[in-house]
């Protein structure tokens, strides 16, 4: 997969890790319940679509073990983001980390908060993480990355955050302040976001994944 995916992609530098990342690390732990669930209730998707919270996602005990592993027993949400994307499209970032289970083979651009300068990020900064069916990271605090990006079929993966994250704030959208623990900026040719009033702050390509055509 991860072979056929470069060649496919000889534009984009795609690794299965970055060693002593500043943005991420791998977590341990069984995914399995979570992905057989995923299967039966999560739906493909043509459009990425994001549930903040899923009762019966969150009792399942490997949920609850990184609700005290990784966020010391705060009340969290763990909900799905589902999709066929295969452009950056934008950037987002939380003041928490964010766990991601990959039920699918999937990529994720990522980024470092610090290369944002004057409120805007050159995409040729992101980097491109291949991510397994099946691992587990944790995204740090300020890490920036957007919804995962399919590498064959739909893509699907679980998102842990703390709870109340994307819920729209009482004062309103503030400029890359679009809600609850979220801010975005995004490239001008994300032109659904750009007009639903999302800040344009992504310079450079949009960047993309050819994706592998299964036969």
């Amino acid at each position: 997969m991860i072979r056929e995916l470069r060649e496919k992609n000889p534009h984009l530098n795609i690794q299965t890790s970055y060693e002593f990342s500043p943005l991420y690390r791998r977590l341990g732990g069984d995914s399995a319940d979570v992905i057989a669930y995923s299967e039966i209730y999560v739906p493909n998707s043509e459009e990425n679509k994001y549930i903040p919270s899923d009762p019966n996602l969150e009792n399942i005990p490997l949920i609850t073990k990184i609700q005290k592993d990784i966020f010391d027993y705060s009340n969290i949400q763990a909900g799905w983001c589902f999709g066929s994307g295969i452009s950056m499209n934008g950037m987002e970032w939380h003041k928490s980390s964010e766990v991601i289970i990959a039920c699918t083979d999937m990529i994720l651009f990522l980024g470092n908060f610090g290369d944002i300068k004057n409120d805007e990020y050159d995409s040729k900064n992101a980097l491109s993480l291949f991510l397994k069916k099946g691992e587990i990271i944790e995204l740090y605090p300020l890490t920036l990355h957007l919804a995962p990006i399919r590498v064959s079929g739909p893509f699907k993966a679980a998102i842990i955050l703390p709870k109340g994250t994307n819920l729209p704030r009482p004062e309103g959208i503030e400029g890359n302040y679009r809600a609850i623990n979220k801010w975005l900026i995004v490239h001008p040719e994300n032109l659904k976001a750009v007009a639903q009033g999302a800040k344009v702050g992504i310079i450079g390509k949009n960047l993309y994944v050819n994706p592998i055509i299964e036969e």
